[in-house]
């Protein structure tokens, strides 16, 4: 049996020279981290955003069956962020009702139950 969790991480795009470099080798380090763990990568979807300005914010999405929340949580903290207080990760688990909210610089939450 199969518990899958919805995944929404975001941050804001570097302003500085190389920074879309940078953010980029760090979302690497969460892609190596999820296809050693059997799953797909997340896909970025920022560049789909409605309206008439341009969206300054990276997105990504996805769903993955089993995850461990907290080594998820441990490998998105060890990514080397450009910015890390600017990224925002989103949980959600299939019995849950709404995502919870983490950051980077505070301590893991565990699954809704």
């Amino acid at each position: 049996m199969s518990n899958v969790t919805d995944i929404i991480l975001t941050c804001d795009s570097p302003l500085e020279d190389g920074g879309d470099d940078a953010l980029e080798a760090a979302f690497e380090r969460i892609t190596e981290w999820l296809r050693a763990s059997g799953s797909a990568p997340l896909e970025e979807v920022g560049q789909y955003a409605g309206g008439n300005a341009t969206f300054w914010s990276w997105v990504w999405v996805g769903a993955v069956n089993n995850l461990d929340w907290e080594a998820f949580i441990a490998a998105v903290k060890a990514s080397p962020w450009p910015d890390p207080e600017s990224v925002q990760l989103l949980l959600k688990s299939e019995a849950a009702q709404h995502f919870r909210l983490i950051k980077l610089d505070l301590d893991p939450l565990t699954p809704d139950a």
